[in-house]
């Protein structure tokens, strides 16, 4: 399906029948204990949320012992954003549902990514352990170095990277302009700084969409402008410890 990401199919022991669920595992052994174990950590911890999708179960090889190889989730029919066939579609509850879901990680749960696409915690971190002025690490017990001395202003721009990573996927999709694509983790960041220009918001002419243009760079833009004046909460309700 994607790098690192295939569907397979398992039998259900409480029904006795088989479905498909979507499988994640690392090609080097050597980071199983890193991003591989962040994300199950995080999955398995968060508390429900309808556009979050969670973690089903974790894949164990027992023969030659290598333990946990991966974990899968329930598989989403349907086609992926990229293989979507023209004319491609945009819906405005799409654009509510993604914001909403970065609202929940980051106020709700604490998680702030600073890499987002979609959604991927294999790098995740927490508020709790940033806050603790380098003293705390990440999620993740094989990262050996702690994490630097991050002021409430730090977290204020990690968090805001994740904002600006939504823009970004949401402008992908219905600008469909390829030098809007990065290279690198920092043109993600600049990348996402410059479509505060609304200037570069033209709808494609091979994609639908069901609300204008502009209404839906309105809507990020105060989404954006929101989360930029309001600080972080300093506990998250629903911490991911």
């Amino acid at each position: 399906m994607a790098h690192g990401i295939d569907k397979v199919s398992y039998m259900d022991l409480s029904s006795g029948k088989r479905k498909l669920a979507t499988f994640k595992f690392p090609f080097n052994r050597d980071v199983v204990g890193g991003g591989l174990w962040t994300d199950m950590q995080a999955l398995g911890r968060l508390p429900p949320h309808p556009n979050v999708v969670s973690l089903l179960s974790l894949v164990v090889e027992e023969i030659s012992g290598l333990g946990v190889v991966g974990f899968t989730m329930p598989f989403m029919s349907g086609y992926t954003l990229s293989h979507q066939q023209a004319p491609w579609s945009f819906l405005q509850k799409w654009l509510y549902e993604l914001m909403g879901a970065v609202d929940f990680l980051n106020l709700q749960c604490g998680i702030l990514h600073n890499d987002i696409v979609l959604l991927d915690l294999g790098s995740a971190g927490h508020t709790m352990a940033w806050r603790t002025g380098g003293k705390g690490r990440t999620i993740c017990p094989s990262v050996a170095t702690p994490l630097p001395a991050l002021s409430r202003g730090g977290m204020q721009e990690a968090a805001q990277s994740d904002v600006e990573h939504a823009t970004l996927a949401v402008a992908c999709r219905i600008v469909r302009d390829t030098s809007l694509y990065p290279r690198s983790l920092g043109e993600r960041n600049e990348m996402g700084r410059r479509l505060m220009n609304r200037e570069l918001w033209v709808r494609h002419a091979d994609v639908e969409l069901d609300a204008n243009i502009l209404a839906l760079y309105d809507t990020l833009m105060v989404w954006t402008n929101k989360r930029r004046d309001d600080p972080l909460p300093y506990d998250a309700p629903h911490p991911i410890t």
